[in-house]
């Protein structure tokens, strides 16, 4: 059986551009270089577009596979300690 090839190899082997596999597939340009980088995976619908747009089976591309994010501690609001009330200034300016 042959070895799996990443969707960026792919595209070099075919001359096939970002551009043109978006017009051929209807994937967004961005989301094509998203996934050829790792920074999502592609749902199972792009998988099969852009499969038949490289006349292959989704089963020929060796699909990134990524991990969720990392929470890094003190990164999101739940993280931080509530913020206190400052009492409201009685300003009595006639």
């Amino acid at each position: 059986m042959n070895e799996k090839k990443d969707l960026k190899t792919i595209r070099f082997e075919k001359n096939v551009t970002q551009a043109m596999l978006q017009r051929d597939s209807g994937v967004n340009q961005s989301r094509i270089s998203m996934i050829e980088r790792k920074l999502v995976d592609p749902t199972y619908v792009e998988k099969i577009k852009i499969a038949t747009a490289l006349g292959m089976l989704i089963d020929e591309i060796a699909w990134p596979d990524v991990p969720p994010p990392l929470k890094v501690p003190g990164l999101f609001d739940e993280d931080l300690p509530p913020k206190k009330e400052r009492p409201l200034r009685d300003d009595h300016r006639n």
